[in-house]
């Protein structure tokens, strides 16, 4: 199989705009690429990448943290506390942190 690292640049670029939530690097970055690809006669990768940017509902978030600590706060409140231990030195009962959840 033949290296061929002509892109990784576009690609890195990419890559590094999507995990820092930059849509403005990732969509200039990813039509950059879509230009090179075409000149180089991979018109269909091209096209796919430049339907990718059209279609609705594309865009960078970060995950849904609301989601996450709500599935943390109904895990906790069924959790026994009988069957959490006991709290270290300095740490509330976990009855009172439970309490505070609800």
């Amino acid at each position: 199989m033949k290296n061929d690292y002509r892109f990784m640049n576009e690609v890195l670029r990419i890559i590094s705009g999507a995990l820092n939530l930059d849509i403005d690097k990732v969509r200039n970055y990813t039509e950059l690429l879509a230009e090179k690809l075409e000149k180089e006669g991979e018109e269909v990768l091209s096209r796919r990448l430049r339907e990718l940017l059209e279609e609705p509902g594309r865009y960078i978030r970060p995950a849904d943290t609301d989601l996450l600590d709500e599935a943390f706060r109904k895990r906790a409140r069924e959790a026994d506390p009988k069957n959490l231990g006991g709290a270290w030195p300095g740490d509330e009962p976990i009855e009172e942190l439970l309490a505070e959840l609800d």
